[in-house]
Order: structure tokens, then C-alpha cells, then sequence
């Protein structure tokens, strides 16, 4: 898209950027070109006197070749807010600009949540900010300004689930006795909603009975995975009890299964403990004065394992630790 701009504007562009910006930066062109352009009622509460210039170092990131934008900070019915300024000097006018205004905005949202969080805030709500677009192509601008119109979509359908509150499913807040008519996803959704509890058994208990239906129309796979994301992941206060369950209320062939990863799991586990140990006892030998020579023959490493050893970081430091 920034290249097709380019073609379009090519160095065009740069006397309208030069222009755009000197003049916005003087806080009275923009307070007046404010209030020519905004409703009465959303005047009536924006502190236009205390209108403020944004220096924005990050502009390149949310602009394209054919927009020239600037940002200013002020107060909307008391609370702080942004108004939005864009330049469209496109010869043609854009359909997708309701869509880029949402991406600017998104951008421009973003940084200003960087900026409160590097100076050690936190955000729970975000400003309101208010976009203007202001063209001077040639031909007459025709299209909506409003994103909605252009999801493909049935328009009540658009209306009704689009850019609207998203849908939230707090599992901690189903019972589980609801969350076992879920057909397919009780298994993920019951893994998930007790992965933290002290105890994954009952958790097990509750589900066997979906995840054995679920076996019956072909998802063991799918039961294998979420078994082994309970054993690997969650607490389970008697692995044999554990699998006991799976084979008596899922499926022996299943128990096998998760039975032999989770072995191959442990004995992986016990293998990487044994390597960390080697590799901490060749580090304090090496920092003693020991030959590499000597350290590879008694640790079973390669020479190039114990060289690697010395320029991942200095000896002594190490051995400090």
C-alpha cells in the first residue's frame, strides 16, 4: 500500500507535510479549525484553550505516504483526550479510511499506554480521542465514514457484533456441571478452568465421562493432548489414581498413551537435571585452575563442550554464583 502511495504522491508530498505541520503546531489555526469542524455538543465540553501539541517521534508508524497527521492533547468533560487531525491528500478518495482512522487510532492508543506504563503507571482506561480528516484531492469525497459500512455482512448483523463488547467466557465462573454439556470443548474448558487448582483428580473425575464419548467418536487425540496438558502442567496428588481413572472411565488404550509420554517426559526431565549437574561441576573445576583436558576426561564432555563453557562467560563469574 506504501509504495502504490508513493507512486501517486512522490516528493508531492513533502511541501503539504511541511505546510500541514508548521502551521497546526501555532495552537490557533487548530483551536479554530476545531471549532469550525466539531458538533456543538462535543464542543460544549472540550477545553479548546488548553489544547496541546503533540511531538510524536513514532508519526511514521501510523501514517502512509499520502496522509500528513498531527495530535493534540486536551481535556473532554474534564478527563484527558486526544483530538486526531489528518491530512488526505490522496488525488482519489479512500474507501478503507474509516479502517486506517481505526488502525491510527489503535496506534496512537497504544503509545500513549507505552508512555504511561515507562514512567511506572498503570492503565485501566484508556482516553478518548476523536479523529478529523481533512481531504483536498480533486475528486469529490463519497464514501462513508463509518467503519461498519464496510464489514460484508448482513447490516443487523454488523450493527449487533461488530466493534461491540466481546464476548467473554469466565470459566471460573461456569459450573461444572454446565461445562460438561459442552460437548467437545468440555475437556479443553474443564483442563483449563482447574490447571491451578491443588489438585487435578477431581477435575478428572468430573470430565472422564465427556472425554469417554468424545474417544468413542474418534477424538483420542484430542483427549491424548488435554490428558497430557493435566499431568505435565497441573498437580496431581496420586498419579496412579490418575491413570487408574483414564483407563477405567476413558480408555485403557488412552492410559497407555498418556502413561508412556509422560514417562518419556520424566525420564527427559531427569536427563536435562544430570546435564545441568555435569556442566555446574565442570564450570567449578575450570574455575579452580583445572587443565580442559582434564575436566572433559572426568565429566565425560566433549573438549568443545568445555570450550564452550569458558567463552559463554567468565569462569569466575560463575563460580560467584
Amino acid at each position: 500500500m506504501k509504495d502504490s502511495h508513493k507512486k501517486r504522491t512522490g516528493a508531492n508530498s513533502q511541501p503539504h507535510d511541511v505546510f500541514f505541520r508548521s502551521v497546526m503546531k501555532d495552537v490557533r489555526v487548530a483551536r479554530d479549525l476545531i471549532r469550525a469542524c466539531l458538533p456543538e455538543d462535543l464542543l460544549a465540553v472540550t477545553d479548546l484553550d488548553g489544547l496541546e501539541w503533540q511531538k510524536r517521534d513514532y508519526t511514521n508508524t501510523v501514517r502512509t505516504e499520502s496522509e500528513i497527521d498531527v495530535l493534540y492533547r486536551t481535556k473532554i468533560s474534564g478527563m484527558e483526550a486526544f483530538l486526531y487531525v489528518l491530512l488526505e491528500h490522496q488525488a482519489r478518495p479512500d474507501p478503507l479510511m474509516p479502517f486506517r482512522i481505526l488502525y491510527y487510532t489503535f496506534l496512537i492508543l497504544h503509545e500513549y499506554v507505552k508512555e504511561v506504563e515507562a514512567k511506572g503507571g498503570t492503565v485501566k482506561k484508556l482516553p478518548l480521542l476523536v479523529p478529523v480528516v481533512i481531504y483536498h484531492g480533486q475528486q469529490p469525497w463519497n464514501y462513508p465514514s463509518d467503519i461498519h459500512s464496510l464489514i460484508d455482512a448482513p447490516r443487523e448483523l454488523v450493527d449487533r457484533y461488530f466493534m461491540q463488547p466481546y464476548r467473554l467466557i469466565d470459566l471460573a465462573r461456569i459450573t461444572d456441571q454446565k461445562l460438561t454439556g459442552h460437548a467437545w470443548a468440555t475437556p479443553m474448558e474443564m483442563a483449563l478452568k482447574h490447571i491451578h487448582d491443588p489438585d487435578m483428580l477431581p477435575a478428572l473425575l468430573e470430565g472422564a465421562s465427556s472425554m469417554a464419548g468424545i474417544v468413542r467418536e474418534g477424538g483420542r487425540q484430542y483427549v491424548e493432548k488435554v490428558l497430557q496438558y493435566m499431568i505435565g502442567t497441573g498437580e496431581i496428588s496420586d498419579r496412579q489414581a490418575f491413570f487408574d481413572i483414564i483407563s477405567e472411565k476413558v480408555s485403557p488404550e488412552v492410559r497407555e498413551e498418556v502413561m508412556s509420554l509422560a514417562q518419556k517426559i520424566r525420564q527427559e526431565g531427569v536427563e536435562e537435571g544430570i546435564k545441568e549437574g555435569i556442566l555446574k561441576t565442570a564450570i567449578s573445576m575450570l574455575a579452580d585452575g583445572a587443565d580442559p583436558k582434564f575436566v572433559a576426561k572426568h565429566t565425560k564432555l566433549s573438549l568443545d563442550e568445555i570450550n564452550e563453557l569458558i567463552k559463554r562467560k567468565p569462569i569466575n563469574d560463575e563460580k560467584r554464583e
